[in-house]
């Protein structure tokens, strides 16, 4: 009886494991969720991949705006590649594949993560307007 709960703990401790490494969703990964909000239309799974920021707006809208530009064709995934040109913090993943009617496509996704952050993110929204002036500067 020991001997089976033991076995039974070991998937359990693994998985507790796992979740505490620290590890999250790589740039390969939030590509391939992009595109699978493009394929299921989904605004809201667009938004979910970007970085919740104070003072940023327009989200939800530059979601919309991509999903109608972009959404549903169907994108079928047969090549991604990751480059760092900018460092580690910033990465571009040129996604490549054939949408439903076989049609080549080619897209880049622009990710990035802050410090320590264990997700690479999507960037979306607009900083918001305030009605301070800027601060003048003399000659």
């Amino acid at each position: 009886m020991r001997k089976a709960l033991a076995l039974l703990a070991i998937p359990a401790l693994f998985m507790t494991l796992t979740a505490c490494s620290g590890e999250g969703r790589s740039e390969e990964e939030t590509a391939k969720a992009y595109i699978a909000a493009l394929n299921d239309r989904d605004p809201d799974a667009l938004v979910a991949l970007a970085r919740p920021t104070a003072g940023i707006v327009g989200q939800e809208a530059d979601a919309a705006a991509i999903i109608a530009k972009d959404g549903g064709r169907g994108l079928k995934v047969t090549d991604v590649k990751v480059s760092h040109p900018f460092g580690p913090e910033v990465a571009d993943v040129d996604v490549a594949g054939t949408d439903s009617a076989g049609k080549p496509f080619k897209i880049r996704v622009s990710v990035s993560r802050e410090g320590d952050a264990a997700d690479w993110t999507i960037g979306l929204g607009h900083p918001e307007k305030t009605d301070k002036t800027p601060a003048a500067t003399s000659s």
